[in-house]
């Protein structure tokens, strides 16, 4: 076939209601400087002018194709959908409020051909309010800097802990298809992350580029931003680790994944519970963790470990007390937030009694 015809890049990019954001997304796909890449447009039922802006680029682009679905499925099935209908060669995601550098697909097709590795990944930037000089740390830059080239189940655990968003990846389609990995179709926030566990246990080597190449919009609206305000996100939590163990047991890998599983909900857990309010519902959060938490083996990890990862040392503690016995739990956690209060109101207090002693003697 002739090298003209031939897809080297699949783009997916799953649109839902992002009017505002989608033209400057679709402008920096078409104006990327590599060639020959298609453009797989998956509009799930959005209920603006989204489709209606994504028709009048395909209209002018051979290269741009759409799936227009009736009812919302959500990203991951839409990513799936994507998936299924890529022709090219290696396959990278873009979320329809983010933007790409225009020379990102070029440099990342030059080093996975050039490496032959099962997948990449590059470094981004944060959007915040007119500022994107704010980096995502790239947590794989860490693993290669530890020595740890090929895949293991360490860095498997860093990948889904520190969050591994699919839009930073470029993926060869073959090893996808060949390995079956595809984002869980269940309603699942943290899509992502599973998605990066399962091409780190598959994978027979992988490449970074440190380029900040990826622009990642955060607005107060995004699907994980919303997650994380919801009342009931203290159930979810619990919902996406227990379709995490459902989906390792069913490929028979549960067992080789076993401890760093249990650092996986604990680290999810204490993030979710720092943001919680109250003290009935950490109370009750805490119940659900120890219960889920209880019969997992417990994972020493080294203060270098720590560093790789990225884990507090906070969240750690507190993982080990919870590992010992649930009331070491409880002491660690009150009982840090008591000391906290204490700290806070003592010179005030004190200050407040020597006032009052003082003017009594008057």
């Amino acid at each position: 076939m002739n090298d003209n015809k031939i897809i080297k890049v699949s783009v997916i990019v799953p649109i839902y209601n992002t009017e505002k954001y989608l033209n400057k997304c679709l402008d920096s796909i078409i104006s990327q400087k590599l060639s020959n890449i298609e453009i797989i447009l998956i509009n799930n039922n959005s209920q603006d002018n989204s489709l209606k802006i994504a028709q009048s680029y395909a209209d002018k682009n051979h290269q741009i194709h759409i799936i227009n679905l009736e009812h919302n499925v959500g990203a991951s099935i839409a990513r799936n959908l994507g998936i299924k209908k890529a022709t090219g060669k290696y396959i990278g995601f873009v979320d329809s409020d983010d933007w790409i550098l225009e020379d990102m697909y070029l440099k990342m097709f030059d080093l996975i051909e050039e490496t032959n590795s099962d997948f990449i990944t590059c470094s981004a930037k944060k959007y915040i309010d007119g500022d994107y000089n704010m980096t995502i740390h790239n947590h794989i830059t860490d693993i290669l800097k530890a020595g740890l080239k090929q895949t293991n189940t360490r860095a498997v655990t860093c990948s889904i802990v520190k969050g591994g968003w699919c839009w930073k990846y470029l993926i060869n389609r073959k090893f996808l298809i060949n390995n079956r990995i595809y984002f869980p179709e269940k309603n699942m926030v943290l899509e992502d992350a599973v998605f990066s566990f399962f091409l780190f246990h598959y994978a027979n080597s992988f490449d970074v580029i440190h380029d900040k190449l990826y622009v990642y919009r955060v607005r107060s609206q995004s699907t994980i931003q919303l997650f994380y305000r919801k009342n009931k996100q203290q159930d979810e939590i619990f919902y996406h680790c227990d379709l995490l163990k459902k989906m390792l047991i069913n490929k028979g890998i549960f067992n080789k994944y076993e401890k760093e599983y249990g650092v996986i909900v604990g680290i999810y857990t204490f993030i979710i519970l720092n943001k919680l309010k109250g003290v009935v519902s950490k109370i009750r959060y805490l119940n659900k963790y120890i219960y889920i938490n209880k019969n997992l083996p417990f994972l020493e990890l080294t203060l270098d470990e720590l560093k790789l990862y990225r884990i507090t040392k906070k969240s750690y503690r507190v993982y080990r007390a919870s590992k010992s016995s649930s009331v070491n739990l409880y002491i660690y956690y009150f009982g840090r937030s008591i000391l906290k209060k204490i700290k806070q109101w003592f010179f005030p207090l004190l200050v407040l009694y020597i006032v009052i002693v003082l003017f009594s003697k008057l």
